[in-house]
């Protein structure tokens, strides 16, 4: 999970690291694709369909739903993405691992994207 995130913050920074440098309109539609995923249709999934999808019953859903851990892009529809991700904290609740112990990537991430944005705008 990391090194994918990882991986897209790498590219949003370098699109980010182009704002002052007059990029081209194709630089931002690479980084509108990474971040939120191809153009074309998404199967999108009520919260029911995601918890049948995923195997996460009410109890997971409490918990990954409080810490951010479950970010859906459209509010309560759920695409591939947010299905895999799912089915990955499913896997590690059952190892034993809490859903606040997940949310510490979630929250680095999140400091790092602002620190970014705070330094590309100015």
């Amino acid at each position: 999970m990391q090194e994918r995130h990882r991986s897209r913050f790498l590219k949003s920074n370098a699109a980010l690291d182009d704002y002052g440098s007059g990029a081209e309109l194709g630089v931002y539609l690479k980084l509108n694709e990474e971040v939120f995923g191809p153009a074309g249709t998404r199967r999108l999934l009520d919260a029911e369909a995601f918890c049948r999808e995923t195997g996460l019953n009410e109890s997971h859903w409490k918990s990954c739903s409080g810490p951010r851990l479950l970010l859906p892009l459209d509010e309560g529809r759920f695409d591939a993405e947010d299905v895999r991700m799912g089915r990955m904290y499913l896997d590690a609740l059952h190892f034993g691992i809490r859903a606040r112990d997940l949310s510490y990537y979630a929250d680095l991430g999140e400091k790092d994207r602002r620190q970014k944005w705070r330094c590309a705008t100015g």
